[in-house]
């Protein structure tokens, strides 16, 4: 177990915090979890610019093809890889889940 040297941790008691781990610790062994004490939130972190480029040219696409496969606008791929926007929850699990299965993109395409 993890010593902290403060008194306080984000403002809870050092007891707390230890209840807090050891709880986790047991939902990770078990893969159970007390809906009482803790609510799991599943965030995907977006897609950043690099990993886009990359997956685009990995799949051997150009813009307006992964446009069309991603359903938006080829201007809205431009703002992804250029940092200006950054992808919705959707748009990052379904470009992240065709950089896995690159030959699932023919799919796509059609559709």
């Amino acid at each position: 177990m993890r010593r902290f040297k403060s008194k306080m941790i984000l403002g809870l008691t050092p007891i707390y915090v230890k209840q807090v781990a050891q709880d986790l610790t047991k939902y990770e062994r078990t893969g159970k979890l007390d809906p009482k004490r803790f609510k799991v939130v599943r965030v995907v972190v977006p897609a950043k610019p690099k990993e886009i480029r990359e997956v685009r040219k990995v799949l051997g696409l150009d813009r307006a093809k992964l446009a069309q496969v991603l359903g938006v606008s080829v201007e809205t791929i431009r703002s992804y890889e250029q940092g200006r926007r950054s992808p919705d929850g959707p748009v990052t699990k379904l470009l992240r889940f065709l950089s896995r299965y690159p030959a699932l993109v023919s799919k796509f395409e059609a559709a």
